[in-house]
């Protein structure tokens, strides 16, 4: 009898678990590919969610910065940058807004002063730093009444309704108005000066034929001095009777009232506003920024006399006479009611960059709105 030899490939044992790993390895694979793709969902709709939030950060930055203008219109009207506005700043190192929910990139004024608009690049951040989005914002301001320019008279450089007297400067850039008269010595000062525009009615005539016409010279009325008192928030800002004070360093658009007399002694002082009833002498400096406006003022209700020691920088105003004992450097403007006498070894630099606010203490008249927006 033949003994049968058994088939290998009709030997059906063990079928059953290779189905059921084939059935488990289908299975693993649609499971696997289920998870991969709700990972994908997920992280799609978290990077959805992060964008979101970021333009919704974004959007509420360009809100915040239209608000901080509608209560500050100063800051406009000066075009006061970005780094001095204390909004958060983009980090360009890290390209990060460093843990705030939004921040500025960029903000520039057109034009430049006065400005018209502004413009702005926000930039949003989602949760835990995910997702950046860009905004690009213009921010309009019409102004409604109020110093909205600078008038044109405190930028032209030594303005008078008296005599102008210049004796032996150091030098002298900008404009030179005399109401009744200018006088320069020595006469070669007088030679260097034709370069300057003069407006005079008498007393230069062998000098300079193409005078200019006579500008008005504004008075500082009693209703402006009230303004500045009401302006001047603090009692520490406040002082009845004449006073002898010390100033130093930045005084962040403070505005000092003196009903009387002041002796002032500067010391590297800025962003001020000193305003006396009286005559003021000033001794000392003041400090400008070169890349920014023009922002401390004395405005005189009697004469105004000046020591600079080094550079006085500032806006003056006076309803009486006006008076700078040399050596030193004086830039900004000089108008005045009375006779204007530049002494000795005294210079003098015109600054067309001004900034209003000295002008008018009280928040000026002027309307904000978003004049348009979009995404970057």
């Amino acid at each position: 009898m033949k003994r049968r030899k058994r088939s290998f490939l009709r030997d059906e044992k063990g079928a059953a678990l290779v189905g059921v790993l084939m059935v488990l390895l289908v299975l693993t694979l649609w499971v696997g590919s289920a998870f991969l793709s709700s990972l994908t969902e997920i992280s799609i709709a978290s990077n959805h969610e992060a964008g979101l939030e970021a333009a919704y950060a974004a959007e509420a930055g360009l809100q915040d910065l239209l608000s901080l203008y509608r209560s500050r219109p100063e800051w406009f009207l000066e075009g006061k940058p970005q780094a001095d506005l204390g909004f958060p700043l983009f980090d360009p190192a890290t390209a990060t807004c460093r843990g705030a929910s939004y921040c500025l990139e960029h903000l520039s004024y057109e034009p430049a002063s006065p400005p018209a608009f502004a413009l702005a690049v926000m930039v949003g951040e989602g949760k835990g730093g995910k997702g950046l989005s860009r905004i690009k914002g213009m921010i309009q301001g019409q102004a409604l009444g109020g110093p909205f320019p600078v008038p044109e008279i405190f930028r032209m450089g030594l303005v008078t309704a008296g005599r102008l007297e210049i004796c032996d400067p150091l030098s002298v850039q900008g404009d030179l108005h005399g109401g009744r008269g200018v006088s320069i010595t020595p006469f070669s000062v007088g030679q260097q000066l034709l370069q300057n525009r003069f407006s005079v009615t008498q007393g230069m005539e062998s000098l300079r034929p193409d005078f200019q016409r006579m500008p008005d010279i504004p008075r500082i009325t009693e209703s402006r001095f009230q303004d500045y008192l009401a302006a001047a928030a603090s009692p520490h800002q406040r002082f009845s009777g004449s006073q002898s004070l010390t100033l130093k360093g930045d005084q962040e658009g403070k505005i000092f009232y003196i009903d009387g007399d002041l002796l002032l002694k500067a010391e590297d002082l800025s962003r001020v506003v000193i305003v006396v009833k009286g005559n003021l002498t000033v001794a000392g400096n003041t400090l400008f920024d070169s890349e920014k406006t023009l922002d401390t003022a004395f405005i005189s209700g009697g004469g105004v006399v000046v020591h600079p020691q080094g550079e006085l920088n500032g806006v003056f105003w006076t309803n009486g006479s006006f008076l700078a004992a040399g050596p030193g450097k004086i830039r900004g403007a000089v108008v005045a009611q009375g006779d204007l006498r530049l002494g000795t070894g005294i210079g003098f630099e015109r600054e067309t960059r001004i900034a209003q606010a000295f002008l008018s203490p009280l928040a000026p008249a002027v309307t904000f709105h978003l004049a348009g927006w979009s995404q970057q």
